[in-house]
């Protein structure tokens, strides 16, 4: 009884204080060897054991200890046996931490973003005249015209940390078309064979072997054509994107399109609802769609305060320390290296006194101190997040979409994808104010549908929201 207290204790503990990965450690202490594989396919054995030792083998020690201590009628030599057992698990716990990526004086993580001695822009992506940000074309001609493509792709990967991007340009390119059996090639060989005789099926074919096309979209091009096919211009993040989906061709915009849909795919991952709104001014008119679906994700879309647009300030800054958001709790800051201070204020121990410095020089310090500090027993100045507003800006910012979809005979579809959090999906009726004067859609998705370690859809997920869409497309009520 008192070691499963002890174990339900130390898990608890692990998963709200703390943060070392900056995933959601509450499924991480709990997967298996498999579940972790997918998620650190080099450390999962390793990270499969720290765990263990640490809400299984901490709490067993510590409850013998405990007995040792008190059973004994000499309890000295089992305080001092007790004390150099905690003093063993400090030294081991230290030591565990470094290798799965710990560092002294770091006290939060994240998945995005680390320190770096000196900030730089990375290659990859550019933000044009509108403020829309988008990916660099002539960066991936120019990297897959030369030598060693899909090596110098790893190393852009590695510094932008856009994994689906590799993934992406992997499957393209780096070895031959690496194909798996679905919709998306079995439309690709009936198109071949039959000679690819109309203007949709040499665009697919041309999408296939180019994927981003020359607006720096993951998508077909941007022509209008003359076909009877419906066109439909998708809006969203990184769902809309296709990450998390086991190949860039089972994403839900390539099954659409795969379908026989004229598919203009504009959902680039890290996108919010200001970047939304840029690509709808610049591109439906242009494009003059059919059918507009805006991807609404409730994990990163409620917005509170309306982004300026600039070809200077994209939403995301993508660098050698990661991808930093410009929108940090709705403030927006207009340069790489004022977003990136604002982050490390909230991610370093501030080397301002004997007391902070002492407490840097390990992990299990740190971490102790960053617990002090959120209960201010010591001082630091974190971001300070005002109180929520009354009610978000989405309504505001969609609004005028929607009525310039009416004037012009275009079907706007808001669909909304709730958020994977804790094993819970969070959709509409979460958030206060939010689409109340606006009709939405929302799929009845379940977690199954989603990919654990970073909440995206997964392959399933993929499928069955592509099928949800199709309904809403050929259902004109």
């Amino acid at each position: 009884m008192a070691i499963s207290i002890m174990v339900s204790a130390t898990t608890g503990w692990w998963c709200t204080f703390a943060q070392p990965m900056g995933i959601d450690l509450c499924w991480a202490v709990s997967a298996s060897a498999q579940e972790l594989e997918m998620a650190f396919p080099v450390a999962h054995h390793l990270l499969y054991v720290f765990f263990w030792l640490l809400t299984k083998g901490l709490p067993l020690i510590s409850v013998i200890g405990a007995i040792a201590l008190f059973w004994n009628a000499i309890p000295w030599k089992n305080l001092a046996l007790s004390l150099l057992s905690l003093i063993t698990i400090l030294v081991i716990s230290e030591m565990m931490l470094r290798l799965v990526g710990c560092r002294p004086g770091q006290f939060t993580y994240s998945l995005q973003v680390q320190p770096v001695d000196s900030l730089y822009t990375v290659e990859g992506y550019v933000t044009d005249e509108a403020g829309i940000m988008k990916l660099d074309t002539g960066f991936f001609k120019k990297t897959y015209t030369s030598g060693n493509g899909l090596q110098k792709m790893r190393v852009w990967f590695k510094s932008s940390m856009e994994y689906s991007i590799l993934c992406l340009f992997h499957d393209v390119f780096g070895s031959g078309l690496l194909r798996p059996t679905n919709e998306f090639w079995n439309t690709y060989d009936s198109i071949a064979s039959a000679g690819a005789s109309d203007s949709w099926s040499r665009q697919y074919i041309h999408y296939a072997q180019t994927p981003v096309n020359e607006e720096g979209f993951y998508s077909i091009p941007f022509d209008t054509l003359q076909t009877d096919r419906k066109s439909i211009l998708l809006l969203g993040d990184s769902f809309t994107w296709g990450l998390a989906a086991s190949n860039w061709t089972n994403s839900f915009s390539n099954i659409l399109l795969s379908r026989g849909y004229r598919v203009y795919n504009t959902g680039i991952s890290g996108a919010d609802l200001a970047q939304y709104r840029g690509i709808f001014d610049k591109y439906v008119q242009r494009l003059k769609p059919d059918i507009v679906i805006l991807n609404f994700y409730i994990g990163n879309d409620v917005c509170y305060i309306e982004r300026t647009l600039s070809p200077d300030t994209p939403v995301l800054f993508h660098t050698n320390a990661g991808r930093i958001s410009s929108v940090q709790n709705r403030i927006q800051f207009a340069s790489k290296e004022a977003a990136y201070g604002n982050l490390m204020n909230n991610m370093l121990i501030p080397q301002t006194s004997k007391t902070n410095r002492r407490f840097s020089k390990t992990v299990v310090t740190t971490l102790v101190w960053g617990d002090l500090a959120k209960r201010g027993l010591v001082e630091h100045k974190f971001i300070v997040i005002d109180p929520p507003l009354a009610k978000p800006m989405v309504d505001y910012m969609i609004t005028p979409m929607v009525e310039l979809c009416d004037s012009l005979g275009i079907r706007m579809i808001i669909s909304v994808i709730p958020q994977l959090k804790n094993g819970e999906l969070i959709d509409v009726g979460s958030v206060t104010g939010l689409l109340e004067n606006i009709a939405y859609y929302q799929p009845k998705v379940t977690p199954a549908m989603y990919r654990n370690f970073d909440v995206h859809f997964n392959d399933e997920g993929h499928l069955f929201y592509a099928n949800y869409l199709e309904k809403l497309i050929d259902d004109p009520h």
